[in-house]
């Protein structure tokens, strides 16, 4: 039992044990389940710091490998977590770094140490960014090593700023290590913490512990830098105070032992909190500077006075900065001096010069040009202190004082100088334009007579250039028998100052001919009134003295003329006369009868008669007979076929123009004026030759027309050129002149050409004539155009057909008279006489009913055949008039037939010529 007990009491002992046991597990059970509660509390807020965090945070464990990267890491990556698992880190790594990161992980992970690495790390774009990643050692709470906890923080953009920060550094060592000036570096507490070498050299601070040290320290070891203690540090506080401060003269002793003066700059830096920072103290040497000032302080005694009082202004320059100016340059610019010093010279320049440059560009070429050694001479457009601007003149200089280069401008105005060449240019600019433009031939001569200028015009008339010309004598270019007459009138105008005018010269053209001119001469004077040389124009006459001559000829052909058309009338009526009676004569008698071929002789030698007053009427423009529009190419195509078929030594060549104009001509007396012309040629070609005709349409205006005294317009050219002997100028001037003749006596009238001439002038046309011995000849002819169409030669019968209408014959000749009467009523017609205009008004009024027709005298004495025929037309509109007489049909005959009268008949004329135009007429 007692074990019983015993065990039972083990038992609820064991029990109790047990359940204090159990009571403790569960209480222990219970503090885990919050310590795990706790745990897992901690890590979810790691894990959301971790993966809020922009740092690349990884975790890893021994024999695992990393087991932990967060949202960062996986985003920059761009890999999932089970790519990152594992040895996925090292994928990421370049492949450059890999080893080296391994060997620092492996070496620090044995240690269990802290470890830092940089390396390049693979972004989710491919590229490779530097990484500086830090890993740290866990261990639990009893100590046991847990594995590593990391971060990486992307360094690429820092390292990148860093290097250029560092090249940077670099530079602006190296530039204040090369900069000549000394530069000192100072702390908040004006302690000597930098300089450069060029302060180094200069103060011997080689070997010399000087850094860190304060103005006081330095001037008990360093005498040199002694004097100028005191005034440093006051300057120093200026500098804080100010910002910056300039220091124009601080004395020191250099490295030579002399005193050197310095031209000091003090620029302070604070921090952001406004804290002293540094104290930049920049020094230049100025002691040669100072010593050029004091030396040209020195020697501007000496030259002030004349720097002072000279007439132009004076400009010093250091480079292109203004150091001095003398009282003519205050003067000048209307200012004080104070208010030039310091100045650019563009500043007294407006923005752009005349030449379109600006004034500061170009004065800096100019300032460079000068340093390369080239003087400068220039105009300059200047401006005043008050923007007034003036002309100025400019010599620009380079010189040295004690190695260093100045500028010297020496500047003069010179506004009224340009103003007189401007208006001496202009004057120039326009006789120049008056010259180059002028007509007539402008010349200046020297003193010694040879020309030194001509216009354009002496080429236009004589051919030659101003190279022919300049330099040679004027009388050079005259005609051998006229230059002694020149060189008198020169001689006159240059030593006794007479003036020529319209004096008649002759000049010879480039190749040889001649030209008349009408010259004035007289002296040439300058700017002062003294006589430089001979002025001089010429007016060419030559056309003019041609047309006087051509005018003159035509008015002494038209008196002639005249004279001639008197003449030739008077002796018509009396070959009328003589004609008529010989012809009813005739009608008389048998041709048995001995008196018949006496009578025919007569009548043969009236008809020679008439061809004598028909050449007088033809050279007086008297001849013009029957006009009608005409083919001129056909009456040159028959008469010169006629000809050519009589003189078969004689070659004709023909040129006609296409659609040649008519013209209104009377035939016959074309084909006559044609006929003398080839004659003419023919025995200007006793061995034969050519003959060329050449027709076209011409316009005529009115300078070529004036000479000729016609009417400018519409023109048919007629041209004959022959090879024959040609004739001289002297023999052209009377080749047109009635009785003028090269033959010997008996060989010619000289009434050919002068009939030509005379038929040509009374067409309205004109004829001209040029040649040269042993160069043949050429007449040229022009006709007036016609607007009318051309008319058909009609054919002639041949029969005289009789009549018995009554006829009025009117004439104040009595002979002719007579004998035309008996001619009319041999024929049948019955006759009413009338003497003269009255009579034959009064006639006709009395038998108007039965007169048929009127022949009617032109030339009578009391009421004229012009009044005559108006008064018949006045009693009868319709009276029928045929109008007769010894002159030509031109002028007044020609006015009669424009009013309205129905016919003209030629005295003298044959019976058959009065007996067909009278049955025309009535018919």
């Amino acid at each position: 039992m007692k074990d019983q007990s015993k065990t039972k009491q083990v038992l609820i002992q064991e029990l109790t044990s047990l359940r204090q046991r159990i009571a403790a597990l569960e209480q222990s059970d219970s503090e885990h389940k919050q310590a795990e509660e706790a745990l897992l509390e901690s890590e979810g807020r790691f894990r959301l710091l971790a993966d809020t965090t922009p740092v690349l945070i990884w975790m890893s464990e021994p024999d695992k490998g990393c087991t932990y990267f967060n949202r960062a890491w996986l985003e920059f990556t761009g890999r999932s977590l089970e790519q990152e698992f594992g040895n996925g880190w090292s994928d990421g790594v370049h492949p450059e770094d890999l080893q080296r990161c391994q060997d620092i992980y492996v070496s620090h992970f044995d240690a269990r140490r802290e470890f830092l690495m940089e390396y390049r790390l693979r972004r989710a774009d491919g590229e490779f960014r530097l990484v500086r990643d830090n890993g740290v050692p866990r261990f639990d709470g009893e100590g046991s090593f847990l594995g590593y906890v990391g971060s990486c923080v992307d360094i690429t953009d820092y390292k990148q700023a860093e290097e250029m920060l560092q090249k940077v550094n670099e530079n602006v060592n190296a530039l204040i290590e090369a900069i000549p000036d000394t530069i000192f570096f100072k702390d908040g507490e004006s302690r000597w913490r930098v300089t450069n070498e060029a302060a180094k050299k200069l103060f011997k601070l080689h070997g010399f512990k000087w850094e860190g040290k304060s103005e006081r320290e330095l001037s008990n070891t360093r005498p040199e830098f002694r004097n100028a203690h005191e005034l440093c540090l006051i300057n120093d506080e200026k500098a804080w105070d100010a910002g910056t401060l300039t220091i124009l003269s601080e004395d020191m002793i250099g490295e030579d032992g002399k005193v050197h003066n310095f031209e000091v700059r003090k620029m302070p830096l604070f921090e952001p909190n406004g804290r002293r920072k540094a104290l930049v103290i920049i020094g230049r040497d100025i002691t040669e500077r100072k010593q050029t000032e004091e030396k040209l302080q020195e020697s501007e005694a000496k030259f002030r006075t004349l720097f002072e009082s000279a007439n132009d202004a004076i400009f010093l320059m250091d480079q292109d900065i203004i150091i001095d100016c003398n009282l003519k340059a205050l003067e000048m610019l209307g200012c004080a001096r104070e208010q030039i010093i310091g100045q650019t010279p563009h500043r007294f320049s407006p923005e752009v010069q005349p030449d379109g440059r600006k004034s500061a560009e170009k004065v800096q070429q100019k300032i460079e040009t000068v340093f390369k050694g080239q003087v400068q001479f220039f105009e300059w457009k200047h401006s005043r202190y008050d923007g007034s601007l003036f002309d100025a003149e400019v010599s620009l200089n380079m010189f040295i004082v004690e190695g260093k280069y100045y500028l010297l401008a020496i500047v003069r105005n010179i506004s009224e100088r340009k103003q007189t060449e401007e208006a001496i240019r202009e004057s120039e600019e326009r006789f120049r334009a008056f010259s180059e433009n002028a007509p007539d031939i402008i010349y200046n001569m020297n003193l010694d007579g040879t020309i030194s200028y001509v216009n354009p015009s002496w080429k236009r008339f004589l051919g030659h250039g101003e190279e022919d010309l300049l330099g040679h004598y004027f009388t050079d270019f005259a005609k051998k028998e006229d230059r002694r007459a020149y060189r008198k009138l020169f001689k006159g105008i240059r030593d006794e100052g007479k003036t020529v005018i319209n004096y008649i010269g002759v000049m010879l053209t480039k190749d040889g001919a001649e030209r008349v001119f009408n010259m004035t001469s007289t002296l040439n004077r300058g700017s002062e009134g003294r006589i430089i040389g001979v002025v001089g124009t010429m007016k060419d006459i030559t056309e003019l003295r041609d047309m006087e001559m051509k005018l003159s000829h035509a008015q002494k052909m038209e008196a002639v003329g005249t004279l001639a058309s008197g003449i030739a009338h008077d002796f018509n009526n009396l070959l009328m006369g003589i004609q008529g009676y010989a012809s009813l004569s005739l009608m008389n008698l048998d041709s048995s009868h001995p008196n018949y071929e006496r009578l025919k002789r007569i009548e043969e030698q009236v008809q020679s008669g008439a061809d004598l007053t028909k050449q007088l009427l033809g050279f007086a423009r008297g001849g013009r007979y029957q006009v009608k529009p005409t083919d001129m190419n056909d009456i040159l195509e028959k008469s010169s076929s006629m000809f050519g078929r009589t003189k078969k030594e004689i070659s004709i060549h023909r040129k006609y123009g296409k659609c040649l104009w008519s013209v209104e001509v009377d035939r016959g007396q074309m084909e006559q004026v044609f006929m003398n012309l080839y004659v003419n040629a023919w025995q200007a070609m006793p061995g034969g030759g050519e003959i060329y005709l050449e027709t076209e349409n011409f316009l005529l205006d009115n300078e070529q027309a004036f000479p000729y005294a016609v009417k400018a317009g519409r023109y048919i050219k007629i041209s004959m050129t022959d090879t024959g002997t040609g004739m001289d100028a002297k023999i052209q001037v009377r080749i047109f002149d009635p009785f003028f003749t090269t033959k010997v006596m008996g060989q010619g009238t000289g009434l050919g050409l002068a009939m030509v001439y005379g038929i040509i002038k009374g067409h309205e046309g004109m004829i001209d004539v040029s040649s040269e011995p042993g160069h043949g000849t050429t007449f040229t002819i022009y006709l007036p155009a016609s607007e009318k169409e051309l008319v058909k030669e009609k054919t002639a019968t041949g029969t005289i057909a009789r009549g018995t209408e009554t006829i009025l014959l009117v004439d104040d000749e009595k002979m002719v008279m007579e004998v035309n009467k008996e001619l009319l009523e041999s024929m049948g017609y019955r006759i009413y006489a009338a003497g003269n205009g009255q009579e034959a008004i009064a006639v006709y009024m009395e038998k108007r009913n039965e007169i048929d027709l009127v022949i009617l005298d032109m030339i009578m004495p009391g009421i004229s055949g012009g009044e005559t025929f108006d008064r018949l037309r006045e009693i009868n509109s319709e009276v029928k008039v045929l109008l007769s007489s010894g002159y030509g049909i031109n002028g007044q005959a020609q006015e009669i037939l424009d009013r309205g009268c129905n016919g003209y008949l030629q005295k003298p004329f044959r019976p058959e010529k009065l007996f067909s135009t009278v049955r025309e007429m009535l018919d």
